[in-house]
């Protein structure tokens, strides 16, 4: 009340460049020239800068910055609303003056190798008073400071950064507009802050993988606007609520403890009665005891649609409550508790557990009864529950007495750690009700002696994973190959895979080949590539790999200068290391490995001359040393390629070489 004027927000912060200027900053100090993926609209620049000083140009000069990629203005002008570089390959430090974009209401800067200024943190976003939605995650963000001034902010993610040591400052808690909050794999320690109920139009939540402790706040459980809270794999303690009444709007709730120490929660298994509109409830691998309320999840309106409820690995007792026959479709998995019984009116709902309960026609679809056992914990129509004499309970996953199997029983307890491990965008058929191990979506298993048994291949390609993949997959004793992206993984039990051949790791996040040098003989491919937070020196240790026939290192941010130590990797036949930040002279060395039938070490930073000693490599089809980015670039003149006979490809372009 009381105004004299109406001024839009973004005309309160006086910028000093305009939106085209600042994004020609952004882009040259980001390395946008050689490092981003996608350039389109954004190379202009690059012909710019050989005519003129950038300083001088004017928008005509760069055209519509509107139609450059992961640029959106706003409608019949060119006022930057929207950025998203995510996943483009940008390094650096965030210029301050980025923040002159006052009109932005959008941005993702995620999965690149780029820091926020240590000093200032996000003081910055203040200048941003539209900005309604904030994704750094996978960067190198450690300062919150001034993380307050996004007082429009709705959706925060955060997922995978450096979460300060003291804790969010208190201006973090201060973002009463927030709707949307994931900080996953952060490694957020302590008491997870009572201020967390200062978000009052919080929707969803979801703070999964990390290294909260202490009980839950009650303010959670007070909350009448949530629609999904995750806060699994963590190290939560206590026990929960007896009702909850506020909580009518919540969709999905997850506090699954796999892979964590201490009990998890403990107490009596309360009735979700309140919670009117639950579609999923994820409480496994905790201590929670007791039977289950026959009022459990009464509270349900809609009892047609598909439900899921995971309730394995605990300390629950007694039978299936009976009034869990009036829902049409649940999975429910209670397997490996201490259940007494399951009323037989639900071992003929035939929508149960994703179909399977109609295809097996029994009880066995729901858990196995006494006397047997699964690896699941309960039969498909494509593999029975097998006799156990021992077993007492509904829903055994282990038999003392079982030695069929005992292998797969060893790798799905690996498949599920590595399963926990990571947070997946999709997981497929991966433990789905009915789906044995063998026949989950990326996993090859061995079938020689007519029954698939023992994992020999993984592909985790396809399911969009985030996170830092268990080093236990490498316990899998018959390993071959694995496949992985947009994850990290530790290579410190890569030793265990002894059969291990091939090791492809593209498009991730990993940090550090440290560990590597401990890999098997029988390693003969590793393939690294495009690793944005790949950087420093190769180390010493993988050049211990004399067995090994492909390296593939490219598109990272290796840095240094390559050791002639690579000399006693005698088996290489390719050598790819193109595209990262290599420095000094090309090893002579190199000349040594008689057995090399390609070397890529073009885009790197080498100078001096190309050494002749690379006229030893009889075999060498292709040899590719263009576009040195070093000041001096290769010299020459050319030694005499007529040894090189099987040579097919020769690319020495971009360089300064002479004669």
């Amino acid at each position: 009340m009381g105004s004299t004027s109406c001024v839009p927000d973004h005309y309160l912060f006086q910028p000093k460049l305009e939106d085209w200027q600042v994004l020609i900053r952004l882009y040259m100090e980001l390395s946008g020239p050689v490092s981003w993926y996608n350039t389109t609209g954004w190379n202009i620049i690059d012909s710019l800068y050989d005519k003129k000083d950038l300083a001088q140009l004017t928008q005509t000069d760069v055209g519509n910055i509107c139609q450059w990629h992961g640029v959106t203005c706003v409608r019949f002008g060119t006022m930057v609303i929207e950025l998203d570089l995510s996943d483009n390959g940008l390094v650096g430090t965030l210029p301050l003056d980025f923040f002159d974009l006052v009109g932005l209401r959008r941005l993702d800067l995620s999965k690149n190798l780029i820091s926020i200024d240590q000093d200032k943190g996000l003081t910055g976003l203040i200048r941003l008073p539209s900005l309604d939605y904030l994704d750094v995650s996978e960067t190198d963000t450690r300062n919150l400071n001034g993380i307050g001034g996004a007082k429009k902010l709705k959706s925060l993610f955060m997922n995978g950064i450096h979460w300060p040591v003291n804790g969010a400052p208190n201006e973090f808690y201060s973002l009463s507009n927030l709707e949307h909050l994931e900080i996953q794999h952060s490694r957020i320690a302590g008491k997870l802050s009572n201020q967390i109920g200062n978000f009052v139009k919080l929707k969803h939540v979801d703070v999964s993988n990390n290294e909260l402790s202490g009980s839950i706040p009650s303010v959670l459980w007070a909350s009448s606007t949530l629609v999904s809270i995750d806060l699994s794999h963590n190290d939560f303690s206590g026990s929960l609520p007896t009702q909850y009444p506020a909580m009518s709007n919540l969709h999905t709730l997850r506090i699954d403890h796999t892979e964590k120490s201490g009990d998890g929660i403990t107490g009596k298994l309360p009735s979700f009665s309140g919670m009117t509109k639950l579609r999923e409830l994820s409480l496994s691998s905790n201590s929670i005891n007791g039977v289950i309320p026959t009022n459990f999840l009464s509270g349900i309106t809609d009892k047609s649609e598909p439900l899921k409820i995971n309730l394995s690995f605990n300390n629950l007792s007694g039978s299936i409550p009976l009034d869990l026959k009036e829902f049409k479709a649940i999975d429910l998995n209670v397997v490996q508790n201490e259940i007494s019984g399951i009323p037989d009116v639900l071992c003929s709902k035939n929508n149960w557990m994703n179909g399977e309960v109609g295809l097996v026609k029994s009880c066995d679809a729901i858990m196995c009864q006494p006397k047997f056992w699964s690896l699941s914990g309960r039969a498909s129509h494509k593999r029975p529950c097998r006799d156990c004499p021992d077993r007492q309970f509904w829903g055994s996953t282990v038999c003392p007495t079982e030695s069929d199997y005992p292998e797969q029983y060893d790798e799905r307890r690996i498949l599920a750690k590595v399963y926990a491990s990571m947070d997946w965008e999709t997981t497929a058929n991966w433990f789905v009700s009915g789906i044995e191990m063998c026949e989950f979506e990326g996993v090859t298993c061995d079938g020689s002696d007519g029954n698939a048994s023992g994992i020999i291949a993984l592909d985790f390609t396809s399911f969009g994973l985030s996170g830092t993949m268990g080093s236990d997959v490498f316990d899998l004793k018959k390993l071959n190959e694995l496949m992985l992206n947009s994850v990290d993984i530790k290579l410190d039990k890569i030793g265990h895979a002894t059969k291990l051949h091939t090791l492809h790791i593209s498009n991730a996040n990993i940090k550090s080949l440290n560990g590597i040098g401990n890999a098997p003989p029988s390693l003969k491919t590793l393939h690294v590539s495009r690793n944005d937070f790949l950087t420093g020196t190769i180390p010493e240790e993988l050049f211990m790999l004399d067995n090994l026939e492909k390296l593939h290192l490219f598109k990272n941010r290796l840095s240094g200068t390559l050791s002639t130590s690579i000399t006693n990797m005698q088996s290489l036949t390719e050598i790819w290391l193109n595209d990262n930040d290599l420095t000094g002279r090309v090893p002579k060395a190199l000349g040594n490995i008689t057995s090399l039938e390609k070397l890529a070490l073009g885009h790197n930073l080498f100078s001096g001359f190309i050494p002749t000693e690379l006229g030893h490599l009889s075999k060498l089809a292709l040899l590719s040393l263009e576009g040195q980015r070093s000041k001096d670039k290769l010299l020459g003149p050319l030694y005499d390629f007529a040894s090189n006979s099987n040579l097919l490809s020769l690319d020495l372009s971009d360089n300064a070489l002479t004669g």
